[in-house]
C-alpha cells in the first residue's frame, strides 16, 4: 500500500523511481518468496540479518570491543537482581546486542564496518539498563513472545540525527546516542500503555487464537502494537531539538488514540509544540 501510494504521488506522476523499485524487490518480494517457500518469519529474519552481520564484518568489530561489552554486561548484572535479569548470560547479552545493532543498522541503511562502529559506540554509552531495555523491545518479535512494540517512522528519526549537518560539532556516535535514548523513551511509554490496555481487557474473553465466542475483540497474548512516530520525526529534524525533547520527555512528548484489537494495536504519538519550540530554542549543548 505504501509503494501504491508512492507511484500515486504527484511528484512521481504514476511513475515508480527504479531505486524505489529496486529496494522493494530485494526487499519484500524477496521475503515473500521466502516465506512461499515455507520458511518461517523468524527464519527469514535471522537470514536478513545475517547477511548485514557477514557485510559489515559485525564480529571483528565485537572482537575488538569484548572488555568494553563485558565491563556494560558486569554493570547491568551487578545492578540488578536476579529475577530482574533480562539476561541470564554475558553470551545472551552479547547475542541480543549483536542482532538489535543489526536491525538498527538496516534501518540506518549502513553498508559498511566503518559505519557501524559510531552506532556499536553509541549503543555502549548508554546506561546499562537502558540499553538493555532497548535491546529487549528490539528483540520482540509479536509472534510467540508477547505483544512487539513497532515504532512507525523510527529510522527516518534515527536518520535524522546521523544525518545533522546542523549539529557538526557533534561527533556521529553523539548524535546516534541522542537518536538511541529518544527510541528507548518511546518504547517505554508505549510498553506501559500495552500493559495498562491489557490489563483493562476482559480477562473473561477467549485470547488464544482470535475474537472470543461471544464476538469479543480483546487482544490475545500476542501480537503487534503499531506507534506512529511520523509527528516526531518531522518535528526533531536535528540532533539539538531533540535533545531537547529527550531532556523534557513527559512534557514535550503524548501519546493518544491507542487500542490493542485481538493481534494488533495502534496510538499516536504527539509533540506538545509550545513546550518543544522553548526546548529548540535552548541550548542543550551541555550534554555532550
Amino acid at each position: 500500500m505504501q509503494l501504491l501510494g508512492i507511484v500515486g504521488s504527484p511528484v512521481f506522476k504514476g511513475q515508480l523511481p527504479l531505486p524505489i523499485w529496486n529496494s522493494f524487490y530485494k526487499g519484500s518480494i524477496r521475503v515473500i518468496e521466502r516465506l512461499a517457500h515455507g520458511d518461517t518469519p523468524t527464519e527469514v529474519y535471522d537470514a536478513l540479518i545475517k547477511t548485514a552481520q557477514d557485510q559489515m564484518d559485525v564480529e571483528t568489530v565485537f572482537e575488538h570491543n569484548i572488555d568494553s561489552l563485558r565491563s556494560k554486561y558486569n554493570t547491568y548484572a551487578n545492578t540488578n537482581s536476579s529475577r530482574r535479569k533480562t539476561f541470564v548470560s554475558f553470551e545472551d547479552f552479547q547475542a541480543s546486542l549483536q542482532k538489535a545493532l543489526l536491525r538498527l543498522s538496516k534501518m540506518l541503511r549502513l553498508s559498511k564496518a566503518a559505519d557501524f562502529i559510531p552506532l556499536f559506540d553509541a549503543a555502549l554509552e548508554l546506561h546499562a539498563n537502558e540499553l538493555v531495555r532497548l535491546l529487549w523491545e528490539l528483540n520482540q518479535t509479536g509472534i510467540d513472545d508477547g505483544w512487539a512494540i513497532l515504532l512507525m517512522y523510527s529510522p527516518q528519526l534515527l536518520l535524522n540525527v546521523q544525518n545533522d549537518k546542523s549539529s557538526s560539532e557533534l561527533s556521529k556516535t553523539q548524535r546516534l546516542r541522542v537518536g538511541l535514548k529518544a527510541l528507548v523513551y518511546l518504547y517505554d511509554m508505549a510498553r506501559r500503555k500495552v500493559e495498562k490496555l491489557l490489563l483493562s481487557s476482559d480477562e473473561s474473553s477467549e485470547t488464544s487464537d482470535g475474537p472470543g465466542h461471544d464476538g469479543s475483540k480483546s487482544p490475545g497474548p500476542n501480537g503487534i502494537y503499531e506507534v506512529n512516530c511520523y509527528h516526531l520525526s518531522t518535528w526533531a529534524t536535528s540532533t539539538l531539538t531533540l535533545q531537547g525533547i529527550v531532556d523534557d520527555w513527559n512534557r514535550c512528548i503524548s501519546m493518544g488514540n491507542s487500542q490493542l484489537v485481538v493481534k494488533s494495536g495502534e496510538a499516536t504519538v504527539a509533540v506538545n509544540p509550545v513546550i518543544s519550540r522553548k526546548k529548540r530554542n535552548s541550548d542543550p549543548r551541555s550534554h555532550f
